[in-house]
């Protein structure tokens, strides 16, 4: 409860979520992010929590019901279609924490794209690049470094704004790393 009520918020605030955004949590698995960013946004905005699993959604709702919070809006998702069904230009900032790990290049760029086209001009991609070649190597991010997905996601059209270090929650975990701020 440390993390979702006190950590993820400090955590979420230094990496630029403000009270008045609309924020996308794509591949927002049982909400470690989803959570903070809702109780952040709770008064003036909102959070649209992603994923292809329809049980996560039920956890998350279980917990934010719990704590009256109301401003979340749920998209089940299919793995293979990024059309996110989201109004052009409407995101003021995505996160993809710990997520891009399970495309392909080809299917990230799609992804990057549908990105560039929902977030709002100047808005924020936040990328968590877990299981890189220098992080825990998984799946399609397992052979390239951060670096690399770095400039891959530059060369889509993102401009690096900054890097944001502090306790990130992986799969329950509390651990130091690294998320990566873009700007469109």
């Amino acid at each position: 409860m440390n993390w979702l009520e006190k950590e993820g918020i400090e955590f979420l605030k230094k990496v630029g979520i403000r009270s008045d955004f609309k924020v996308l949590d794509f591949g927002c698995n049982e909400g470690d992010y989803t959570i903070p960013a809702s109780i952040i946004t709770k008064d003036k905005g909102s959070v649209i929590a992603i994923d292809i699993d329809k049980s996560s959604f039920e956890v998350i709702k279980s917990y934010s019901n719990n704590i009256g919070l109301n401003n979340i809006i749920y998209l089940l998702n299919d793995k293979n279609n990024f059309d996110l069904n989201i109004q052009d230009y409407s995101v003021d900032f995505v996160m993809a924490y710990d997520v891009l790990h399970y495309f392909e290049l080809s299917k990230r760029t799609e992804l990057y794209n549908e990105f560039t086209r929902v977030l709002k001009s100047g808005g924020i991609f936040s990328v968590f690049p877990k299981h890189t070649k220098n992080d825990s190597p998984n799946n399609n991010l397992a052979n390239i470094t951060t670096n690399v997905l770095i400039k891959e996601i530059a060369n889509s059209g993102f401009t690096l704004s900054k890097k944001v270090c502090g306790k990130l929650n992986h799969y329950g975990n509390i651990e130091h790393n690294c998320v990566y701020n873009f700007i469109n």
